[in-house]
């Protein structure tokens, strides 16, 4: 039966309620109005390139990934037609390739007010060009990048000054370039379990003094210079201050700097990939692509920016550090609603595919959280994404079968409104989250390590709890940490065989205070720092709660600092919640705080039943600070969300947790503790979670141990001393908060299951500056 069929027969239904047809479809009156109204046409150009001709090693692994998540992303949430989409992949692009698509169907096709999208995966390199004697030009590596040409000094890339003119030549402003590459020098491409995407140099490269065009580029830049009437110092001046025609959003900025200046141990910020559980893709392209599936239609480009690349620094460190340029990068209206085809509530991913049967499809789930993606279990249920037709509960349920990549496959739940049709390309959103009960944090032993420090590590942590093992020469799979030697600063020699053992993130910064005594035995190494291991595991299974695209809860928190003057510095709300959503332009898009500024958090409870809260805050080394009221009970003043009058509210703690009545909207800590929270170190990035479930989190009260804080103020907040039990307690406690909303039959015993109804995980993560 068609949806539609459906619809219609529930009509009859509910006329006999006293509920009029006419109103059951107006809303699919005003999807149809808004189909209807003509649109912009959208373009995109996409290319990805791996299997550059160099050796197996130096070969990229996720540019393919990277094109087909962006494609995903533009057609299935951003309104694209997919004949409006070219892609370019290895062999197909070549630089004359590129440059013709771009001629022919971007620019030959576009119109004023078109949306074009432009985007390149593939190894980046600066060259210095004749007509910039003192300085580097950033460039695109085609597939023949290094084909020999007439002459030896003839650069065959397709360079930033070509890039600009193709941009310029486009006849709309609606413009976003997306450059998932980087610059600069690695002597070392691998980097823990990331791939740097700057082209492999010889210190020779270095040394050639000038590059020439050769007369195809020279030729195709002149004409398009002749064409837009351009000054040729004009554009570099252009050039050299980021100021390419629209949005440009870059995972490393171009190299401006004499070539005098070029270290030998490297050069430049950098772009990397990274492996995750059965496919490679650029940190920079899989954090935007899902942020921007779940992302609600009015955020700013520049706040998304400011949000991808905070995860990207979670992986890389200051490595990778994204960037948002061009000349409409300061515009405050750049946001997805010029995009969108329809104001959609975002979704996790598509049908991609449906069985002859009808019942057994093919999923899509590139808009999941990649570390959620990671970990999914089968059995995890999804539903169609609601549309204006759709009546609540009308939408069948899919069960998740088996996951490969980013892939799934997957059958309609029986009895579930499964003679509903469903269609490839329909959108699917998660309704219960599956995660094992079994989860291990996986620890990456470094494969520069000596063959037998690799082995005695491998027996070691064999041994520990919760903790798994893969030699990162090895790797299929994502990993929480490495341990390894000490590196060298510039990572061009590796680890220092002198040095101790530590533990590091997956791209090798140094996780705080994990470093031992110099000649330290592998397996007391691996002793001494499981306590961190405990720290590091518990911060895994938090962070596989966060859910701020899935849940339905009805709250929002901002975090809001008073120094110089009060300010909302972010603020986090489930993408699908019933609140209306207020305007994100007045958010600040950079996330960073000064040492000493005092912040605190407002928390809204809009659901009309009390919700219990925990707040988090996680820093690099494990370490795992739990907020603790201080008081029993309190009373306060609180708005009410619909007339605005004030009511007072009877606020209470119970076992250590904070209960929100309905309706209410509290700011911690000051409602809780006479007490201010100041930021008070430079360590990076600083990472608060905050937890509402509509049940108590009675097992995790049963096992906290709270140590007082290092300001002595017991009672407000302290550090976990078991922080491994606690994470599995609050999984525990979302587990049975969610089974009020489960049939029987969902609940499996070796999982943990979470319905998006019953619980809101949200993460503010901002650089302490």
């Amino acid at each position: 039966m068609k949806r539609r069929e459906f619809l219609q027969q529930a009509g009859l239904a509910l006329a006999t309620l006293g509920i009029s047809e006419a109103s059951l479809w107006q809303w699919s009156d005003r999807a149809l109005a808004a189909i209807a109204k003509p649109t912009s046409r959208k373009l995109a150009l996409l290319v990805g390139i791996n299997q550059y001709p160099l050796k197996e090693s130096l070969k990229l692994q996720g540019c393919l990934t990277d094109v087909e998540l962006q494609r995903e992303l533009l057609v299935d949430r951003l309104g694209f037609s997919s004949r409006d989409i070219l892609t370019l992949t290895n062999e197909q692009a070549t630089r004359e390739q590129i440059e013709s698509a771009f001629l022919n169907h971007l620019i030959s096709q576009v119109r004023p007010d078109d949306v074009v999208v432009f985007h390149f995966s593939g190894y980046g390199r600066s060259v210095q060009t004749g007509e910039t004697p003192a300085e580097l030009q950033s460039s695109l590596v085609p597939i023949d990048g290094n084909v020999p040409q007439a002459s030896g000094r003839q650069i065959n890339d397709l360079l930033e000054s070509t890039l600009q003119l193709l941009l310029k030549s486009l006849k709309t402003t609606q413009v976003v370039t997306i450059l998932d590459t980087s610059y600069g020098t690695l002597e070392r491409q691998q980097v823990g379990v990331l791939r740097g995407r700057s082209y492999p140099h010889l210190k020779e490269s270095w040394e050639t003094r000038s590059m020439e065009l050769t007369p195809e580029v020279q030729a195709l830049q002149d004409q398009l210079r002749d064409d837009l009437k351009a000054d040729a110092e004009q554009l570099r001046v252009q050039r050299r201050f980021g100021q390419l025609p629209g949005v440009v959003i870059s995972a490393a900025m171009p190299i401006q700097r004499p070539i005098e200046q070029a270290p030998s141990q490297g050069l430049g910020e950098q772009a990397f990939e990274s492996q995750w559980n059965g496919f490679s893709a650029g940190l920079l392209t899989y954090q935007l692509t899902q942020h921007l599936w779940l992302a609600a239609p009015e955020t700013r480009l520049s706040v998304s920016l400011a949000t991808v690349s905070n995860q990207v620094q979670k992986l890389a460190g200051d490595r990778e550090q994204p960037h948002l340029s061009g000349e409409k990068s300061q515009d405050a209206t750049q946001t997805l609603t010029q995009w969108k085809a329809a104001d959609l509530q975002g979704a996790e991913g598509r049908v991609a595919e449906i069985g002859e049967d009808g019942k057994s499809l093919t999923l899509w789930l590139g808009g999941l959280p990649p570390e959620v993606l990671n970990n999914y279990q089968p059995s995890s249920l999804f539903t169609l994404t609601p549309t204006p037709e759709s009546l609540p509960g009308s939408t069948p349920l899919i069960q998740l079968r088996s996951i490969e990549g980013l892939k799934a496959k997957a059958v309609m739940v029986p009895g579930n409104n499964v003679d509903l049709d469903i269609e490839e390309g329909d959108l699917i959103q998660e309704s219960v989250r599956y995660l094992s009960r079994s989860l291990n944090l996986v620890v990456g032993i470094c494969q520069d390590l000596e063959r037998i420090e690799r082995v005695d590590a491998t027996s070691a942590f064999s041994g520990i709890p919760n903790v798994s093992t893969v030699v990162l020469g090895e790797l299929t799979q994502a990993v929480n940490c490495v341990f390894s030697k000490g590196i060298n600063s510039n990572l061009s020699q590796g680890i220092n065989s002198h040095n101790s053992y530590g533990l590091f993130s997956p791209g090798l910064d140094l996780i705080p205070h994990t470093m031992g005594e110099t000649d330290e035995a592998v397996k007391t190494a691996i002793r001494r720092l499981m306590p961190t291991l405990d720290a590091l595991w518990a911060m895994k299974l938090l962070q596989l709660t966060v859910n701020p695209g899935s849940s339905r809860l009805a709250v929002r928190a901002t975090l809001e600092k008073f120094t110089p003057e009060r300010e909302i510095i972010a603020r986090q709300e489930p993408v699908r919640s019933p609140i209306p959503r207020t305007s994100a332009a007045k958010i600040p898009s950079l996330l960073n705080l000064e040492i000493g500024s005092r912040i605190g958090y407002r928390l809204h409870n809009q659901e009309d039943r009390p919700l219990y809260v925990m707040l988090f805050g996680l820093d690099r080394s494990g370490a795992l600070e739990l907020f603790q009221p201080s008081k029993v009970s309190l009373s306060l003043k609180s708005a009410s969300p619909s007339s605005g009058s004030q009511t007072e509210l009877n606020v209470t703690v119970e076992n250590q947790q904070l209960v929100i009545p309905p309706g209410a909207s509290i700011f911690l800590p000051e409602a809780i503790a006479p007490v201010e929270w100041t930021v008070c170190c430079g360590d990076g990035l600083a990472h608060t979670q905050i937890l509402f479930s509509v049940a108590p989190f009675t097992q995790t009260a049963k096992v906290l141990k709270l140590a007082e804080s290092s300001t002595g103020s017991k009672g407000v907040s302290g550090t976990v001393k078991n922080p491994g039990a606690t994470a599995k307690a609050i999984l525990e406690d979302l587990h049975q908060a969610s089974r009020a909303e489960l049939a029987p039959e969902w609940i499996k015993p070796d999982s943990y299951a979470f319905s998006v109804k019953a619980w809101c995980s949200l993460s503010f993560i901002y650089r302490v500056v």
